[in-house]
């Protein structure tokens, strides 16, 4: 009896199935803005860099278009009926040519005062501070200090270092405090420190003439300043008294007459 194996048939892979099946690759799909979502940035774009732009470049100087009532000199428009002119000045202005600006002497509006900048809050002084005040004082200038007031800084130590500071001698200008910011204080508290300040500051310069009226300095300044043909100060009788009547009256122009 003879044993014969018969082979098992074999299923035969069909080629078909020997391939990995295909990956199906989904196309993406392009969504576009909708114009009325587009124009509308674009809108919010181009008015940002516009109120930017005026911000900082038009703003500052936007006086210069604004209706003079008065008179050009400076590149300004200059208040009509005043005698008396003067200028502030800080670091921002950089070097201060004071030849030049003696020349304004001879000028409808000669410059007569300068204030300077001197202190800020508690520790910051100008750079340029003792070196304008002492050539304003060489070239003849009233001079005046100005301390930038600081909301969140204690009032008494920003009067303090001010002291330190400024050192003003008769004939000079009473100090003067500028409030630009109010530091998100409320207006009495901010007013409260305001007189602490003025009340140190007051205490510490009483060698002034803290008693001269804004008439009296307005005569004092024609007084010292007024020259004759011959190079002689004139003498004049400005009385006070005359002068407020005469504002009172509307006369904005003080005269002072030779005696």
């Amino acid at each position: 009896m003879t044993n014969s194996r018969q082979p098992i048939p074999r299923k035969k892979k069909s080629a078909t199935s020997r391939r990995s099946p295909r990956k199906t690759t989904k196309k993406a799909v392009r969504t576009t803005m909708p114009i009325w979502l587009r124009n509308v940035l674009v809108a919010v774009i181009v008015a940002f860099f516009s109120v930017a732009f005026y911000y900082f470049f038009i703003r500052p100087y936007a006086y210069r278009w604004k209706p003079c009532y008065g008179l050009k000199a400076y590149g300004i428009c200059v208040p009509c009926c005043y005698d008396v002119h003067g200028i502030d000045i800080s670091h921002y202005q950089g070097d201060i040519d004071w030849g030049q600006l003696t020349q304004s002497r001879l000028t409808d509006f000669p410059i007569e005062f300068v204030f300077m900048k001197a202190t800020e809050g508690g520790d910051h002084g100008d750079d340029t501070f003792a070196r304008n005040f002492s050539e304003a004082g060489k070239h003849g200038f009233i001079r005046g200090a100005y301390h930038f007031f600081s909301p969140v800084t204690d009032p008494l130590k920003q009067a303090d270092f001010f002291i330190r500071t400024v050192k003003l001698a008769p004939g000079d200008l009473p100090p003067v405090l500028d409030v630009e910011v109010t530091g998100k204080k409320k207006k009495e508290e901010l007013q409260g420190n305001i007189k602490r300040w003025l009340d140190r500051i007051a205490v510490s310069y009483t060698h002034l003439r803290a008693h001269e009226t804004r008439h009296d300095l307005v005569c004092r300044l024609l007084l010292e300043k007024k020259k004759d043909t011959r190079g002689e100060t004139i003498k004049r009788c400005c009385c006070t008294a005359d002068i407020r009547r005469r504002m009172k009256m509307g006369w904005r122009k003080t005269e002072c007459l030779a005696s």
